[in-house]
């Protein structure tokens, strides 16, 4: 009798034994059929999104021209063409102050050649103080080689007068500008010296007077 009862354990033990593996392996089927389902299955394609485009970017502002600043005894200043006179002609004297336009002196232009002028006078202050350097004045040279309208940039004591009352005794060759004598506005330098002293007279020499030759000796 109790062999009986320990056989229907053992039976017992084993029939739960083979329950147990036969749900094991039926989860282990259903999984790898699941498996084996997606992989047959076509992979859903991703899509990428474009790049955000970039807003157009202005461009940097451009930097000012630079100023043109005058500059002594002329400029490189281009000439305005249609401020030139049609009249190819120089005007009379007394129409230039009217009807002849004054154009700076600039690039491209004839300089002017001096044909006559005044002796510099220094004036007794100037020559008590030795006075010496370079004045500059800015004048009016007319189509004709006249000078005029001066006025001085850069003076000196005592010399001021002196200097316009030579420029404006000057004559030159008028400045020309394709083919035509213009008046332009021009600026002269004069460099003044002091005279040189003269040299001191040197003193007259002194002669000796000559001694009489002594006398002959006489032959007797």
């Amino acid at each position: 009798m109790f062999q009986s009862s320990t056989g229907q354990q053992a039976r017992g033990v084993i029939r739960h034994g083979i329950e147990a593996a036969g749900t094991w392996l039926g989860c282990m089927g259903i999984f790898t059929g699941l498996l084996w389902l997606s992989s047959l299955m076509p992979a859903t394609p991703t899509v990428e999104e474009p790049p955000a485009e970039r807003a157009p970017q202005a461009p940097p502002p451009s930097p000012p021209p630079p100023e043109e600043k005058p500059e002594p005894f002329g400029t490189d200043a281009t000439l305005d063409l249609p401020s030139l006179s049609p009249d190819p002609r120089c005007p009379s004297p007394s129409d230039i102050d009217t009807q002849e336009e004054v154009i700076p002196f600039g690039m491209g232009m004839s300089r002017p050649e001096l044909l006559s002028s005044a002796p510099l006078i220094h004036t007794p202050e100037a020559l008590a103080a030795r006075v010496q350097g370079v004045i500059i004045a800015k004048c009016t040279l007319t189509c004709l080689g006249e000078v005029k309208d001066c006025r001085i940039l850069k003076p000196l004591p005592h010399m001021d007068q002196a200097a316009l009352s030579v420029l404006t005794s000057r004559r030159y060759k008028p400045v020309h500008y394709l083919g035509r004598a213009i008046t332009v506005s021009y600026v002269f330098a004069l460099r003044i010296h002091p005279p040189e002293a003269p040299p001191a007279p040197r003193p007259p020499r002194r002669k000796h007077a000559l001694s009489p030759p002594p006398p002959s000796p006489r032959h007797f």
